[in-house]
């Protein structure tokens, strides 16, 4: 077979199995504007890895002349594994391939031209770093800014103020913060933000300040990564062999974001037909990022910059077949999204051929929410030969805090269950601690970091100390050009004066510095290594576990945490990803008319690659977490849940203040109402199969002390359009349960015995039940109840946790170690029944006598529950659980 046929074969290979507009977004031409509107469950990542592989096989274009931009490093690592199976046996080297976020290919491209614009050997300063050097600034203004601060008017403070903060923390670090990040996020300088006449003077004074801190040392938070690359491109030509662009979630995209995408594509200004050449796929319906300052709006700048510039609008191709979800789900999704005034309609077509209303309910609190969800993964687990595993189903919510609630629940009923936490675990401090230690091992001048892991664990340095010694070392920074680490050698030596260190301080600092001599050589013998011949993963993988050991003992870290075994889980999570870590090459080509001398010479460090990445790339612990939580339910804010599917999802606090959000509401701003909306249009997108959605309203506070009194607008408005059922209607009879199976994506699928399983009392029971188990009375559920003739009590004194609710069917792991989370008791207080007896902590209950089961397909008559007061006073309060000690952050 010649090259000519095996590339032609690979092209017929990769439009193997695309619909018609997906085949025309992919074989588009190369020198086009495109825009795909992808709505969810259409396979966008499928037409856009087919379009990249489409480039390279039938435009052939050079791997290094395309540039990819993906919304996580999860998108851009599974792209890179649908392309290498695309193109097997292709002369194609896709590590060529310019492919990640934005922020780490804006990283790598002032690696290599960054001394262009004076930013040579620059390192990211992370969310806390950045917080720290704000806070800096604010505590240490000169005497000519406090009274420049003093003459500026309450208005422009107001906005600006921490209400409970003292002398030295008048101003808040939080929205000052933000209010810089967003004027970075709109490509404005402090110089140019300082010339506007509608400029507040607060912002000004501090981002001057807080960008000269940054400079001064050699950092680059993350809106500088994005707004110094867009300098760098629009002043130097760095990028004029760039062929063609392609944008992934580009309704995620910011202002600058839109800048750099055009600035990426300009091309070489005497190839016309190489120029402005993208392609970009997204949903404006799925755009969720405001608080990111991301813009649907993009979507038409985009169209009419190009217009401008050509004449005509970007060719626009929409996905509009649902390989997701049922059209039941897609309906209500749909008509939940035509609130929307100014939005386009759109009719996404299911390919599934049967489907089930989602079920709704109104509940009286977050606590009854929670067992209302309890008990339906229960009786959906119980189902015959196990169609559902943990792994099908999963919670979503608004805000992190209402999964507290929910947590308390799964856990007392065993139910095992994964949190999708995204970047909150690199923000544990513990992970924050052994990185710090990374750090200052790869770098000289790490200020933030030397001071924070100097004194942690404890070595006898009080604030003072630490204060001096971080003053000293900024001002030799300033004036001497000398780092922290030779700054700490000249104050332990004496040369350096300033500080004044006891010789219990002196004897500190001195195996402080030792601990990292030794550890800095082994890191150099480590890279010389590493970067000389190709070694086997295994032995790689050794001798990086020796070195992090080595690190994680002798810091001390290891004793202070010797104790606490999820701290220490943690930390060898980071050992883990450390090991398992391939550095990506800071290359580019040679742009076009450029030398060597233009570009930045750069020293391999492992270490260095490994610390840059987790700021750059987005460590997506939604991607790691999911992979290894096989077995487990997902909990997850709706943000974290994007990008991700479920048999069956259940989406709470469908209630005024929660979706949609307080802020919201309070802020009363049209566009903010909308995106709370596109929160829930999201949320109910994930569910392929089953769709459950619950609201609550009480007229107690919620964790805010907010009232929650009122159902969610976005129910209420469907509530005349006939979308929602108020049970499953999966279970009304055989022939429902057996399409539930088909749809249920399982290979085998399972064909459940009729006669050993009676849907008829499933379907009943589980009516009938709900009452008893929202009170928090102990409820055996088992598949042995639903056989015909099976001898049926309504509820049991079953001891819960052990008896692991009597599922057969779910294949609870047993050894999964009980969690001491400060659960508190259920104290049902019932009122005097003869068939009760109650002790100080619990309610043990006497079984009426029950009939027995009915027989398949006769009328069944719900069980009586003879003896039991229904009103009995709720197990639960009106107020949040506690918060899960190992979960919180320190």
């Amino acid at each position: 077979m010649t090259s000519i046929d095996s590339s032609i074969n690979a092209i017929d290979k990769v439009l193997e199995g695309l619909n018609a507009n997906q085949r025309k977004a992919v074989t588009a031409p190369s020198n086009a504007r495109l825009q795909i509107i992808a709505g969810p469950g259409t396979g966008k990542t499928k037409v856009l890895t087919s379009r990249v592989a489409y480039l390279l096989l039938n435009e052939h274009i050079n791997p290094q002349h395309i540039i990819v931009t993906t919304f996580t490093k999860k998108a851009a690592l599974e792209m890179m594994e649908r392309l290498e199976k695309n193109l097997v046996g292709q002369s194609v080297d896709l590590s060529k391939l310019l492919i990640g976020t934005f922020h780490s290919i804006c990283y790598r491209i002032i690696k290599i031209y960054g001394k262009k614009i004076g930013i040579e050997d620059y390192h990211i300063a992370d969310e806390r770093d950045s917080n720290q050097i704000l806070k800096e600034v604010m505590e240490n203004l000169s005497d000519n800014d406090r009274d420049l601060l003093a003459g500026v008017p309450e208005d422009e403070k107001l906005p600006l103020q921490n209400p409970r903060g003292g002398a030295d923390q008048k101003f808040d670090i939080k929205k000052v913060k933000r209010q810089i990040s967003k004027l970075k996020s709109s490509g404005v300088s402090y110089d140019n933000y300082a010339s506007m006449n509608d400029s507040n003077r607060v912002v000004s004074l501090f981002y001057r300040l807080y960008q000269t801190k940054l400079e001064e040392n050699s950092l680059l938070d993350f809106d500088d990564c994005l707004f110094k690359c867009l300098d760098l491109i629009t002043s130097h030509p760095v990028l004029n062999f760039v062929q063609h662009v392609l944008v992934d979630e580009f309704q995620d995209s910011n202002e600058i974001q839109l800048q750099l995408m055009y600035n990426f594509a300009r091309g070489h200004p005497t190839i016309p037909k190489l120029q402005n050449n993208v392609t970009i796929v997204g949903d404006p319906d799925q755009s969720i990022y405001g608080f990111r300052d991301a813009q649907a709006i993009n979507f038409e700048k985009m169209n009419s910059y190009y217009k401008q510039k050509y004449g005509k609008s970007c060719e626009i191709i929409h996905l509009v077949e649902n390989y997701r979800s049922t059209s039941d789900i897609l309906s209500l999704s749909e008509t939940v999204m035509r609130q929307q005034q100014t939005r386009t309609q759109k009719s996404l077509k299911s390919q599934h051929t049967t489907t089930f209303k989602p079920v709704y309910k109104n509940l009286n609190s977050s606590e009854e929410e929670a067992l209302w969800i309890s008990y339906h993964i229960q009786h959906l687990l119980a189902l015959p030969d196990s169609p559902l595993k943990y792994s099908d189903f999963s919670i979503l919510v608004r805000a992190a805090y209402q999964t507290r609630v929910i947590e308390n629940e799964l856990v007392k009923k065993r139910i095992p269950y994964h949190m999708i936490r995204g970047r909150a675990f690199w923000e544990r401090s513990e992970v924050i601690a052994i990185l710090d230690y990374l750090r200052v091992i790869a770098h000289d001048n790490d200020r933030i970091a030397f001071i924070r892991s100097l004194n942690f664990p404890k070595r006898g340095f009080g604030p003072k100390t630490l204060e001096s010694l971080s003053q000293v070392s900024a001002k030799e920074a300033a004036t001497s050009g000398i780092s922290i680490y030779e700054t700490l050698k000249g104050v332990l030596s004496g040369e350096i004066s300033g500080v004044k260190l006891n010789s219990k301080n002196k004897s500190s600092l001195k195996d402080y510095l030792g601990f990292l001599e030794q550890s800095r050589e082994m890191l150099a013998n480590l890279d010389t290594y590493l970067n000389g011949e190709v070694i086997e993963y295994e032995k790689k993988s050794d001798l990086l576990a020796k070195f992090f050991k080595f690190v994680f003992e002798k810091s001390g870290l290891a004793k202070e945490y010797v104790d606490e075994d999820n701290q220490t889980l943690n930390v060898m999570e980071v050992e883990k990803q450390f090991r398992e870590f391939t550095p990506q090459e800071v290359d580019l080509p040679l742009f076009i008319g450029g030398t060597e001398d233009d570009i930045a010479e750069t020293k391999p460090n492992f270490l260095s690659s490994f610390i840059q990445s987790i700021g750059l790339y987005e460590a997506d612990a939604a991607a790691s977490e999911t992979d290894k939580s096989k077995g487990k339910v997902s909990v997850s804010t709706i943000h974290g849940s994007k990008g991700l599917e479920w048999n069956v999802v259940f989406v709470p606090g469908l209630s005024e203040g929660l979706l949609p959000a307080g802020f919201a509401i309070a802020q009363g701003g049209e566009e903010l109402v909308d995106e709370e909306r596109r929160c829930f249009y999201v949320a109910t997108t994930r569910a392929k199969s089953l769709l459950y959605l619950s609201s609550y309203t009480t007229s107690a506070g919620n964790f805010y002390g907010r009232s929650i009194d009122k159902v969610s607008r976005f129910i209420e408005k469907l509530n005349n359009h006939q979308l929602l059922g108020t049970v499953q209607e999966a279970f009304k009879d055989w022939n429902s349960l057996m399409k539930l199976y088909q749809i249920l994506d399982k290979n085998p699928i399972p064909v459940p015995d009729k006669k050993q399983f009676c849907i008829d009392t499933f379907n009943s029971l589980l009516k009938s039940r709900i009452d008893i188990y929202m009170q928090g009375i102990p409820l055996s559920i088992k598949q042995g109840d639903f056989v015909a003739g099976a001898n049926i009590n309504t509820y049991s004194n079953t001891n819960m946790m052990s008896s692991g609710m009597g599922f057969s069917s779910a294949k609870l792991d047993m050894n999964i170690p009980k969690r001491s989370v400060g659960l508190w008791k259920r104290q049902v207080k019932p009122k005097h029944s003869p068939n009760t007896t109650t002790t100080s902590n619990n309610l043990q209950f006497k079984p009426p006598m029950m009939n027995k089961a009915p027989v398949c397909n006769r009328q069944f008559a719900p069980p009586t529950v003879q003896g039991v007061n229904m009103n009995i006073k709720k197990s639960i309060n009106n107020k949040a659980p506690p918060y899960i000690p190992d979960r919180r952050k320190k």
